[in-house]
């Protein structure tokens, strides 16, 4: 993708971004999620020039998800989406304007003005009281992974991050 911004389309910039993000080794699932985000806003707004877009657009595609938005789900549930969802599209958007304006696509980030939307995490319950590991983390560790000596181990969560001293 060059440079040359004039006239530059959102489904243009969407197509750019998830390259770069393929290129950086996001998983199959991150990328589909990004995807159907980027694709669901482009659909609320139409395939404007990116340059043209501001915190107003952003806004009510969120407002729009959280008040209007009927979910397109394989079972009949059509519950509202989450606040974790809409926090999670947030993001998506997130990083999307924040690439753009890398690139010069944009003037402004336009995500800079728009606030985070807050939801309360679900506490993760451990799979032992002795371990605090749950049973996912506990499937996949190894020998390698916890030193005899110390008794300290590094587990890795979902998403390949390693926590130390679990």
């Amino acid at each position: 993708m060059n440079r040359r911004t004039e006239g530059l389309t959102i489904s243009q910039a969407i197509d750019g971004f998830v390259k770069y993000k393929v290129v950086e080794g996001l998983s199959e699932r991150t990328l589909e999620s990004y995807l159907d985000h980027l694709n669901r806003f482009q659909g609320h707004v139409g395939n404007v020039p990116i340059a043209d877009l501001s915190e107003a657009e952003v806004e009510d595609f969120l407002y729009w998800l959280r008040t209007e938005y009927t979910p397109q789900r394989l079972h009949a549930n059509q519950k509202p989406l989450s606040d974790k969802t809409i926090y999670n599209v947030w993001v998506s958007l997130k990083s999307f304007f924040t690439w753009a304006e890398g690139r010069h696509f944009v003037a402004e980030n336009p995500m800079m003005a728009v606030p985070r939307p807050k939801f309360q995490g679900k506490p993760v319950e451990p799979f032992t009281r002795d371990t605090g590991l749950r049973a996912s983390e506990s499937c996949v560790l190894r020998t390698c992974d916890v030193d005899i000596g110390t008794g300290e181990g590094q587990v890795m969560q979902l998403g390949s991050r390693p926590f130390s001293d679990r």
